[in-house]
């Protein structure tokens, strides 16, 4: 099943030569109402200690995910419809781009390293996360 405004597969590898390989993460993503932009990018390093959930919640913007190493697994769900996906990013994958007021969830694996772009400047969990019970 896939949801409405949900992209995976974006990016990939955009050039390759003796020097490099050259990855594209996004580049001009239509969303509705435009082209995404990101306000703060982080980068996630997931410890060598266990697999580790992340999220459980949704926000009223776009949000970008994509695995520089490693591999994750993301749950997603539409809080008005209900409809669910799953998607597994790892470094060949390309991207994920959440649409707002999709929840998500994702168990990275241990030594796995994860980037994510949002349309607004991430304050705090009070201000930014919205919970969203997930089984």
């Amino acid at each position: 099943m896939t949801i409405e405004g949900v992209v995976t597969e974006i990016g990939g590898l955009a050039h390759s030569d003796d020097r490099r390989d050259l990855y594209e993460l996004f580049n001009g993503l239509e969303i509705e109402g435009g082209t995404f932009s990101a306000q703060q990018i982080k980068l996630a390093r997931i410890k060598d200690k266990q697999e580790i959930l992340l999220g459980g919640h949704y926000h009223n913007y776009w949000e970008y995910f994509a695995m520089l190493s490693g591999e994750a697994k993301f749950v997603l769900e539409d809080i008005s419809t209900k409809d669910r996906m799953e998607v597994v990013l790892d470094e060949k994958s390309g991207g994920l781009l959440i649409p707002p007021r999709i929840a998500h969830k994702a168990v990275c694996r241990k030594n796995s390293i994860l980037i994510g772009a949002t349309e607004e400047s991430y304050i705090s969990p009070e201000h930014n996360d919205k919970p969203y019970k997930m089984d």
